[in-house]
């Protein structure tokens, strides 16, 4: 996320910063599809070391869903506490965004128990992972829609 950052804040338009984070939240979804599909209950290939190959493809998958997600951890806060509106009030919006993760997270996690108590490990874990695909999804969607204006205005503020 940190390192992520310092690409994005290089990048020369707004189109292109725009860019950078939907292939964010593309890995991210896809990523997390990924996982999905390492829950299926299928043979996988070199089946001789199938435990390993399915570790290894949760490791990739893993890894590729942490970075994606680093970048809006670590960067989208500050984007938004760099607007004017926000300055006087940093400690009230972090407890917001602690307040919504926890509030927003909480059915989630509630939701995938029910999901692999109910249809089992395998075919619960694939629920869960695909229930996580279509959040980030469309969390992606509004988000892509909500941060354009505030990247539009801190290029402004950087032209003059």
């Amino acid at each position: 996320g940190l390192q992520q950052g310092k690409v994005f804040y290089q990048l020369p338009n707004l189109t292109q910063q725009i860019n950078f984070l939907r292939r964010q939240y593309r890995m991210s979804v896809m990523a997390t599809v990924g996982l999905a599909g390492c829950a299926l209950p299928l043979p996988l290939p070199l089946a001789s070391h199938e435990a390993l190959t399915r570790a290894v493809l949760v490791a990739i998958c893993s890894g590729l869903l942490c970075s994606a997600v680093a970048f809006q951890f670590f960067q989208i806060p500050g984007m938004v506490l760099s607007q004017p509106q926000f300055a006087p009030n940093k400690p009230i919006f972090f407890a917001l965004l602690d307040a919504l993760g926890y509030f927003g997270s909480g059915p989630v996690f509630r939701a995938s128990g029910l999901l692999v108590d109910h249809f089992g490990a395998e075919s619960g874990w694939l629920m869960t992972w695909i229930l996580m695909a279509l959040l980030l999804a469309s969390g992606a969607v509004t988000m892509l829609k909500t941060i354009h204006p505030i990247l539009q205005q801190q290029q402004d503020q950087q032209k003059s």
